[in-house]
């Protein structure tokens, strides 16, 4: 009977250590594709003319602001509007293509960010369970049916490429838009990546030298 308990006590451990794990990887990648929307409102709110599309608005939304500013903050707001939908491929390339940015050259980088987000809809839609479309898409991650092994060292490599994603996009925006590296963001978001930064502090990134 004792060592029953104990045995349950010591799954409960690893069924709480699997549930840690599992939550940092879906914050992560929420905290990211968060700080990319973020990041987009920014750059629309200090330089409007980047939102020039073809999207209409009424002049009913015009004329219920009494300030051009206050426009100029409501279209900003809404211009991080679907931002990251799709593959993070595709929304890190529309990024690039948006502004004029190279970070979709970075293809290694590209598809390190991919996999991960890629592991979060796993994650929250197949319960952590291998299905044929992940497993076709990455044959070296697992056996379909078996769930993706989420370890330390995974949370640190997923952790490193975040930061250095977000830092080299910030790198290629201050070059075009230099307003942006004099903005002082004191929110959730960047306090997060600050925590990711000195988890990674000494790390060796593989795609540091590709810009």
């Amino acid at each position: 009977m004792i060592r029953l308990h104990i045995g349950n006590f010591l799954g409960s451990i690893d069924t709480a250590q699997e549930v840690y794990l599992s939550m940092y990887v879906i914050t992560l990648v929420s905290k990211f594709e968060a700080y990319i929307q973020n990041i987009i409102t920014e750059v629309s709110r200090h330089y409007p003319a980047t939102m020039k599309s073809g999207k209409m608005i009424s002049v009913n939304e015009v004329l219920q602001f009494k300030k051009m500013s206050l426009l100029v903050e409501y279209l900003a707001e809404n211009a991080s509007a679907k931002s990251t939908d799709g593959t993070a491929t595709e929304y890190l390339c529309r990024l690039g293509g948006k502004y004029g940015i190279p970070i979709c050259q970075l293809k290694d980088l590209i598809s390190e960010v991919e996999y991960f987000v890629d592991i979060r809809h796993v994650q929250v839609h197949k319960n952590g369970v291998i299905d044929s479309q992940f497993q076709h898409k990455y044959p070296n991650a697992g056996n379909l049916g078996e769930l993706i092994k989420i370890d330390f060292e995974l949370l640190t490599q997923m952790t490193c490429i975040f930061r250095l994603t977000a830092n080299l996009i910030e790198v290629m925006l201050a070059k075009k838009f230099p307003k942006i590296a004099q903005v002082e963001n004191e929110n959730d978001i960047d306090n997060f990546f600050i925590e990711l930064e000195r988890i990674c502090h000494g790390e060796k990134y593989r795609f540091a030298d590709q810009y």
